[in-house]
């Protein structure tokens, strides 16, 4: 399709979104793709103004009608559940989540569910850059929507996407970091330095803290065998495998924002992960963020909450952390 630009829509559900994306908006977009309207899409979860999916689908020039027709269509024929949630706690949950995003403006009002709305694409520019590392990060939002529909329609527990996104993690990190040794010695010496500071405006309780300590001993032996087997199979298992397909994704992404050299020049992106990046290479920390900003929107794509995002890491970087320590650079 040329000449194609994004159309953007807002559809507001309730209870799980992630039935709202299998149910209504992935069966709206693939009509909308065989018919040819629309030639590539992705979406994201978020919060303000109410929880919604935020559609973004390249289509020709005034298409953006042809997606709101479909998705509200869809919508109609949906049996939404009833809202759970109050005008009043809303406001009390926003004003929460603005600041865990250094924002002071958001929508004050809860908008009603099976609200379909028009939304302008505004590119976020101060993280993926313009021209071609911007479409080299829309190729992959494009890619990560598609294995994240395929994980969703699996009808997966809550365990198995927590697993998923400790998986995504690591790859993501293996495939920045090829040498073990030296990213996992560098979480050694850290330690636990820039957690805190970045994990929202609450901080992490004590009780919490010990919490995931606990987790932690009761995981050791699982998260290290899942790091040796990151770093083992990053870049050579069958593309069939969701974990291959990820990776060959975030790498071509990679490879494209490195490729940019002194044009892709910017402040590192924020996520629940961007604490790592003081173990990271100073000289590619921006690409890095970029990377770790793109592993935080696929556990939003799949449904894996915030807090999940903040326990996941911390058993990453202990576990990576413990294996510096002990010296096993090596992986077997």
């Amino acid at each position: 399709m040329n000449d194609s630009s994004w159309a953007s829509v807002y559809v507001h559900g309730t209870g799980d979104l992630g039935h709202l994306i299998t149910g209504v908006i992935a069966p709206a977009m693939r009509k909308l793709t065989a018919e040819e309207t629309v030639s590539r899409w992705f979406f994201l979860r978020y919060w303000e103004g109410g929880p919604h999916v935020r559609v973004r689908a390249a289509t020709m020039p005034g298409g953006e009608a042809a997606v709101m027709t479909a998705l509200r269509e869809a919508l109609a024929d949906w049996p939404m559940t009833p809202a759970t949630l109050s005008a009043e706690e809303y406001r009390r949950v926003a004003v929460y989540l603005a600041r865990a995003e250094s924002r002071d403006d958001f929508e004050q009002e809860l908008l009603p569910p099976g609200t379909v709305r028009a939304v302008p694409y505004l590119p976020e520019h101060d993280v993926y850059g313009e021209g071609e590392t911007l479409e080299a990060a829309e190729r992959h939002f494009v890619e990560s929507s598609a294995l994240a529909l395929e994980v969703l329609e699996s009808a997966p527990t809550a365990g198995i996407l927590r697993g998923l996104a400790l998986s995504v993690n690591l790859m993501t990190l293996a495939d920045h970091e090829p040498d073990l040794g030296k990213l996992s010695a560098a979480f050694a010496e850290a330690g636990n330095q820039g957690f805190q500071d970045t994990v929202g405006p609450a901080r992490v309780s004590p009780d919490v803290m010990a919490q995931m300590n606990e987790s932690y001993l009761r995981a050791r032996e699982q998260v290290q065998a899942e790091i040796a087997r990151a770093w083992r199979i990053a870049g050579v298992v069958e593309k069939a495998d969701p974990l291959a397909r990820w990776i060959v994704s975030i790498r071509a992404l990679r490879e494209a924002l490195e490729a940019a050299g002194d044009k892709f020049d910017i402040s590192p992106a924020g996520s629940p992960h961007a604490w790592y990046l003081s173990r990271l290479d100073p000289a590619r920390r921006s690409v890095a963020s970029v990377l770790l900003r793109c592993t935080h929107l696929f556990d939003n794509r799949i449904g894996v909450t915030t807090p999940d995002e903040i326990h996941i890491g911390y058993l990453v970087a202990r576990a990576l952390a413990e294996h510096g320590s002990a010296g096993n650079g090596r992986v077997r």
